[in-house]
């Protein structure tokens, strides 16, 4: 519910471009598709190679939105607002590891060190 929120208040912000929120959106749809493949179309030998890919595909997302983030006009942001773009992007990111990880439980894929 806290990011449904934020990413509405975002919207209404003419600082946080068009394009920023359809390629942090685009992401976010990558990786659930992504997420739902490993679950429910992954085959048991490709599960290992599906979840490192999607692990690392979780954290460039987390990275590009915290540099995009960085690139903004801060003096032209409204009172918390940088701080709850970081926020959002750290909510988002702990949000897809959890869900990867139950994932990977689910499904016992066997990682290594894991």
């Amino acid at each position: 519910k806290d990011i449904q929120h934020n990413l509405a208040d975002f919207q209404r912000n003419p600082v946080i471009s068009e394009e920023f929120r359809t390629n942090y959106t685009q992401i976010l749809r990558a990786n659930f598709h992504s997420l739902v493949t490993l679950l429910a179309g992954t085959e048991a030998e490709q599960r290992l190679s599906h979840y490192e890919t999607l692990q690392k595909e979780i954290r460039q997302g987390y990275e590009w939105y915290l540099n995009e983030t960085h690139q903004l006009p801060a003096d032209k942001l409204r009172g918390d607002e940088l701080g709850s773009l970081l926020n959002l992007n750290r909510a988002v990111y702990l949000s897809f590891n959890a869900l990867l990880e139950a994932a990977r439980s689910v499904l016992a894929i066997d990682t290594p060190g894991g």
